[in-house]
């Protein structure tokens, strides 16, 4: 009960957070779909690879094109390790353009009576080309993020993001970025549908509204089960009631008792 009040509790504060936050007449309206594949070879290792298209205000015409690549390890079920790499296209003013962004993550999680609490920490580099070379935008991302799954094949999920930029200049409080999903799963493939809120705390952060919407589907190589002492135990047992259904029972004592009867027949033949 007290771990469903604290998440509760996370998922209202998240929500405040977001319809809180002063409102600007300069915020955007960006649609986001996206198409994610995600594979996972050997057990705690995945590599994903996505393609997803931002329109909106201040975006070119034809939309913004960013490709992912990443790869995600987890020793164990609460700890997780991230790297991925992300390249932007864009053409504005009849000009190329592109940008790219590094990240690496790491984030903890626990689970109980279905809500999933997490918390990920993450370094990004993000650089574009420019006359002088590259211009870099590096921040500190700090995630906490509550996460329910539903008896049927449906997740909700909210998040709060935190930034501090690190270059061009050190803020400890850059932006903050709320999230909020929906997400219905048929394996191998999951549909997502999600809203962003992203909010600049310092000047000169873009102030926006994200409507988004992600396919995933999902390959996970088979993997022999691990079968520990009580699991055989159980697999013998079965085993032994079906011959008894088929053949009747084996005990000792019908065992003892066939003999006996066995032995006492000639007895009874050869007395008088």
């Amino acid at each position: 009960m007290m771990a469903r009040r604290c998440a509760g509790a996370v998922a209202i504060a998240l929500a405040l957070a977001a319809a809180l936050a002063p409102p600007s007449a300069e915020a955007q309206i960006r649609v986001a779909p996206r198409f994610n594949a995600e594979f996972s070879p050997i057990q705690r290792w995945t590599f994903s690879v996505s393609e997803r298209y931002v329109y909106g205000p201040r975006i070119a015409s034809s939309g913004r094109a960013q490709t992912y690549v990443g790869a995600e390890f987890s020793p164990w079920k609460w700890l997780d390790f991230g790297v991925a790499y992300r390249v932007s296209f864009e053409t504005y003013r009849n000009a190329y353009w592109s940008s790219h962004r590094v990240t690496t993550d790491a984030g903890v999680a626990g689970s109980r009576w279905g809500f999933r609490l997490g918390y990920r920490l993450r370094w990004q580099n993000r650089f574009s080309p420019d006359r002088q070379g590259y211009e870099h935008d590096m921040a500190l991302r700090n995630r906490v993020s509550l996460r329910y799954r539903t008896p049927k094949p449906v997740d909700l999920a909210v998040s709060g993001e935190l930034f501090s930029a690190l270059v061009p200049a050190v803020l400890p409080w850059s932006a903050f970025r709320f999230e909020a999903e929906l997400t219905g799963r048929v394996d191998p493939v999951a549909i997502t549908f999600g809203y962003r809120y992203h909010l600049p705390i310092q000047s000169g952060g873009q102030h926006y509204h994200m409507v988004m919407a992600t396919v995933t589907w999902r390959w996970e190589a088979p993997r022999p089960r691990n079968r520990d002492r009580e699991e055989r135990r159980r697999n013998r047992d079965q085993r032994e009631r079906r011959r008894d259904r088929r053949d009747g029972p084996r005990s000792s004592e019908g065992a003892a008792s066939s003999t006996t009867n066995q032995t006492a027949a000639p007895s009874e033949e050869v007395s008088p």
